[in-house]
């Protein structure tokens, strides 16, 4: 296979069945997708082997125990067979032809990373909040970036235009060889160990962007942002996790995990209250977080 679409799922069983769709109905040559469930509680698995039954790309796999988040990130990847590796959530969708053209532009073997630009949607995918995320990350004219693909041939030049890497799971795709050979233990827990994962390797290849917001992104109401603890510990994780990459020698230019951590504490007095209003209570594991 050329790319692995890995799913890592749980409790998805209200989406699941329109993003399995989404993707199947532009299936092409060259595709896998690989589902691992994180020990659900509903009918997730269920739902994913019978579209394993149906279709002999899609491969279901199941977890005898919960592993979290970041770990069962990497299982999942783990047991695919693609050259590259696009994760990918198991609520989000995409639009018509991204397989197609993300298939060609794989074609370049030079290339290490694909960032695809995503919109995001509120819950129900109806309004939405964010058009192009690009516009968060370029430096460049926000106009022309919309009108073309990037190729950076180094990460020096990428964070030449860029002020940070994605973090959101769908718009990333990566050499399977980066995964197989970087250790990303000191990431689990911090809900980003696949950014981690590109900091640690985007020096190795050619970097390519696709400008077009390819992906939709869905903003459940039941996701980390509407629970106080798991706000904490992500918006914190970021940092934790960024700070573990440079430590790990990752080309991250350090004036990026220094302007976030500036923007995080300006913004901190904020977080806590919003996060104490949404039910975060003061704990050892979230004091530790704050320490490092």
């Amino acid at each position: 296979y050329k790319v692995s679409i890995a799913m890592p799922v749980y409790n998805g069983e209200k989406t699941l069945e329109l993003t399995l769709n989404n993707i199947i109905e532009q299936f092409q040559e060259g595709l896998e997708i690989v589902l691992c469930d994180d020990n659900s509680s509903d009918n997730t698995y269920n739902l994913a082997k019978s579209y394993a039954d149906r279709y002999e790309f899609v491969k279901v796999f199941q977890n005898d125990k919960n592993l979290g988040m970041d770990i069962n990130f990497l299982k999942t990847a783990s047991l695919a067979s693609g050259e590259y590796v696009w994760f990918f959530g198991q609520d989000d969708l995409m639009k018509s032809n991204t397989i197609k053209k993300v298939i060609e532009v794989l074609q370049d073997n030079r290339i290490g990373i694909v960032y695809i630009n995503y919109s995001q949607y509120d819950h129900n995918m109806k309004n939405s909040i964010t058009s192009s995320y690009l516009d968060k990350y370029v430096k460049i004219d926000k106009k022309a970036i919309l009108n073309k693909d990037y190729y950076f041939s180094s990460s020096n030049e990428y964070f030449n235009h860029f002020h940070d890497l994605p973090s959101f799971l769908p718009a990333t795709i990566i050499n399977c060889d980066y995964l197989i050979n970087s250790d990303l233990s000191p990431f689990y827990g911090t809900h980003y160990v696949q950014v981690g994962l590109m900091y640690l390797n985007m020096h190795k290849g050619s970097i390519y962007v696709i400008s077009d917001p390819l992906i939709k992104g869905r903003i459940p109401n039941d996701k980390w942002q509407f629970d106080g603890d798991k706000h904490f510990k992500v918006l914190t994780g970021f940092l934790k996790m960024q700070k573990v990459a440079l430590d790990a020698g990752a080309f991250l230019p350090e004036r990026i995990y220094r302007s976030n951590k500036i923007n995080y504490l300006l913004n901190y007095f904020f977080l806590i209250h919003l996060c104490k209003t949404r039910g975060m209570e003061t704990t050892n594991e979230n004091l530790l977080l704050l320490k490092n």
